[in-house]
C-alpha cells in the first residue's frame, strides 16, 4: 500500500470519527449531515478507485 492510499484511508476514517462525535454531541442539523454525508462519499469513492487500481 502506498502512501497516497494510507493518507486517504486516514482521512475517511477521521471524517467518520469527526461525524460521530458531532453527532452524538447533538450539534449535526439535517444540512451539516448531509454535506458531511457527501464529503465521506466522495472520499470513499476516491479510495476504492485507488484500491481498485492495486487490484489490477
Amino acid at each position: 500500500m502506498d502512501q497516497l492510499t494510507s493518507v486517504m484511508m486516514t482521512t475517511l476514517a477521521d471524517s467518520a470519527r469527526m461525524y460521530q462525535h458531532y453527532d452524538s454531541e447533538g450539534i449535526m442539523t439535517d444540512v451539516s449531515k448531509q454535506q458531511f454525508n457527501q464529503t465521506l462519499e466522495v472520499q470513499a469513492k476516491c479510495l476504492s478507485s485507488i484500491l481498485a487500481q492495486f487490484a489490477k
